[in-house]
């Protein structure tokens, strides 16, 4: 038996994935500053910066933050994810999202290369959503060509095409 996975499945399942993934993230950074996961996994440098901050410290308090902002990009993937059509301008919108926090990977504050494993790791996901976004606007656009025998959209499809009729 062959089975057709359609363009909406893959979207779907990658939603699905860096839902999950974004979860972990955000539990993960909420977690690291209370001491329930050793700072270990991160790396010599990061473990030993989080040994020398006090429990108070910024640096635990900017990391807690984030892993609320983690979260609630999970939780917004998994919604994307369970929805029978996912929003292309959430699709837009969190894309763009991405692409700037990619884009702060490669220009910081050590320079125009901060870290090129950092750049290239923060890189996979809005590279992925964009090609995403491009395949799934190609397939949006050949569904409204006008089928064969000269048919035409309904006055309103059109309307709504050129932008006249919107609210």
């Amino acid at each position: 038996m062959i089975t057709r996975v359609t363009l909406a499945t893959v979207v779907r399942a990658v939603y699905g994935l860096l839902g999950v993934l974004y979860l972990l993230l955000g539990v993960g950074s909420i977690a690291l500053p209370a001491g329930w996961i050793s700072p270990g996994w991160l790396g010599d440098e990061a473990a030993e910066l989080y040994a020398q901050a006090a429990p108070e410290s910024y640096l635990n308090h900017l990391t807690q933050e984030f892993g609320t902002l983690a979260i609630a990009v999970g939780f917004m993937f998994l919604w994307q994810a369970r929805r029978a059509e996912p929003s292309h301008s959430l699709h837009w919108l969190i894309t763009l999202y991405f692409a700037l926090d990619s884009l702060i990977h490669w220009v910081g504050p050590q320079g125009p290369i901060g870290s090129l494993q950092r750049g290239v790791t923060n890189s996979v996901p809005p590279l992925l959503l964009l090609i995403l976004g491009l395949v799934w606007l190609r397939q949006r656009r050949g569904r409204e060509v006008a089928p064969a025998g000269g048919a035409q959209p309904s006055p309103r499809r059109r309307n709504m095409r050129c932008g006249a009729g919107r609210r």
